[in-house]
């Protein structure tokens, strides 16, 4: 759970419908609410304190972890009054210190592979820029900024206006600085997960198809600081959990919720791709091959987001567990 500095919260005001609650302080009749087996009405919900369980307004129970309903439950029964931080720790999680100092650490760690994603639409759109300014005198170089690009500017340099080549020549020099930078943040991930200092990267490279900028960004922004209890909550953290709509006799899929983390959901995808790739005798591999590859365009697109989600349930177990998914490979060992 991230809780910000200074964070304050107003609990959720109620009213019920299946007893009677008095007016008055809202803290006097709180052991009142916890032991006569109340249902609270709360917003379309209801919150059966006896049953413990949180009810939609169709009257199914709504799946919560232990701690959400906690936490719920405390807002409820405390409302008319602010309940701070201190106190919703102490009630919820009696046992566990979380300072700001760890959530400052938490999101300080994903600064590294968010500046190299904006780095390389940085490199894309220099290039691109350069690329357009040349083709306007009908100059197609074969790389832009690569390593013979020096000597083909110094060759083909004479034939644009000079206002047009200093241009280039600036737009060249920070297309060399988004590279090199790039190239920095790169040898110190490497250098960091070589030295042991991320050993849950480390142990995700060790399979195939999985190489370090994945892993760094599902560790970072997933399984490096969150638990989960299921697979249910995994998928759910990020977004791609299906949203089935059911009313009387409709039922219809309406698709994934997209309610997560869309880095790590886009990177799911992307490794889901390579592992079609790369792990072709993997059980995941044959599922999608056997449920998907023999449609069309489409159906290839639903099915590896299908598999994309059966994927990340298999990297968790994996680092939870050390179980390798079904007939998956892992890289050789170097010696």
């Amino acid at each position: 759970m991230r809780l910000a500095r200074g964070w304050r919260t107003r609990a959720l005001c109620l009213s019920t419908t299946a007893m009677a609650v008095p007016s008055g302080n809202m803290d006097q009749i709180a052991p009142d609410l916890l032991t006569a087996g109340m249902k609270i009405p709360v917003a379309n919900h209801t919150l059966d304190l006896e049953r413990e369980v949180l009810l939609g307004g169709d009257g199914r129970v709504v799946e919560l972890r232990p701690q959400a309903y906690q936490v719920l439950r405390h807002l409820v029964v405390h409302a008319g009054r602010l309940v701070s931080k201190e106190e919703l720790l102490a009630a919820v999680w009696p046992n566990l210190i979380v300072t700001d100092d760890s959530l400052v650490q938490a999101i300080d760690a994903r600064r590294t592979h968010r500046e190299l994603g904006r780095l390389m639409h940085e490199r894309i759109a220099h290039t691109n820029r350069i690329g357009s300014l040349l083709v306007l005198h009908n100059l197609r170089p074969r790389i832009i900024g690569g390593r013979d690009w020096a000597a083909w500017w110094e060759h083909h340099g004479t034939q644009v206006p000079p206002l047009l080549r200093a241009e280039i020549e600036r737009e060249s020099a920070r297309l060399k600085l988004v590279k090199d930078q790039i190239r920095a943040l790169e040898a110190a991930r490497r250098q960091e997960i070589e030295d042991g200092k991320q050993p849950l990267v480390k142990q995700l490279v060790q399979l195939r198809a999985i190489g370090a900028k994945g892993a760094w960004v599902l560790v970072k922004e997933l399984f490096g600081w969150r638990e989960f209890a299921n697979r249910r909550e995994l998928a759910g953290c990020v977004g791609l959990a299906p949203t089935p709509y059911a009313s009387g006799d409709s039922e219809i899929e309406r698709g994934i919720s997209k309610a997560g983390n869309r880095r790590v959901r886009a990177m799911l995808v992307e490794q889901a791709w390579k592992w079609v790739q790369l792990q072709p005798d993997s059980a995941l591999t044959k599922w999608f091959n056997r449920r998907f590859a023999s449609g069309g365009k489409r159906m290839r697109r639903v099915g590896i987001v299908a598999l994309a989600r059966r994927l990340v349930v298999a990297l968790w177990r994996y680092l939870e567990h050390g179980e390798i998914p079904a007939g998956a490979v892992l890289k050789p060992v170097a010696v």
